[in-house]
């Protein structure tokens, strides 16, 4: 992507492009599943990876801005993602993370209607929020100090993507408030 690539960013592009693969696979598993049961174990098998898509991109933005943080902030960060993952795993147990759910089968694909608990809200849209507005204000950060034309034209098309893809985000939450439905 930019000419300062270092290993340790080619580790969080390779990192984000498995995480997408797993839950590409754990959609289509989802899309395709005969029954309710089958599509519960898509939805947790492509978690593995949906749960870690937005830190590894996190990871990816803050490395390229160049940004210094402690690493003690990436590591409770992943512990966040995981005890997350946890929580989704074991949701039919509890209420944090859905509190209903219903199976279904109308229309050209199966899907399962989900009541969101209060781990999914505080993870699915403060968290992953947080995290874009993180990740944009360093690329922007970035983008200022950069003096190399290339550079420049690069950071703004991360920039750019990011906030397409924030939009849509950002619909999509609003679209699922329960405020729309008011």
């Amino acid at each position: 992507i930019l000419p300062r690539i270092s290993t340790r960013l080619q580790g969080y592009l390779f990192f984000a492009a498995i995480a997408n693969l797993i839950n590409n696979v754990g959609y289509l598993f989802e899309i395709t599943a005969p029954s309710e049961a089958v599509y519960v174990v898509a939805l947790k098998f492509s978690y593995f990876g949906r749960i870690w898509v937005a830190f590894a991109l996190l990871l990816v933005a803050v490395k390229i801005s160049n940004v210094s943080y402690n690493d003690l902030i990436t590591q409770i960060l992943a512990f966040v993602h995981i005890a997350t993952l946890c929580v989704m795993l074991t949701y039919e147990h509890h209420n944090l993370y859905y509190t209903t759910s219903r199976y279904v089968t109308d229309g050209i694909f199966p899907y399962i209607e989900y009541g969101h608990g209060i781990w999914y809200e505080v993870y699915n849209y403060a968290l992953l929020s947080a995290y874009i507005v993180v990740g944009v204000a360093c690329m922007c950060f970035d983008l200022t100090r950069e003096r190399d034309v290339l550079k420049r034209k690069q950071l703004k098309i991360l920039i750019s993507s990011t906030a397409v893809q924030s939009v849509f985000f950002i619909l999509s939450i609003l679209i699922s408030s329960p405020l729309v439905a008011l």
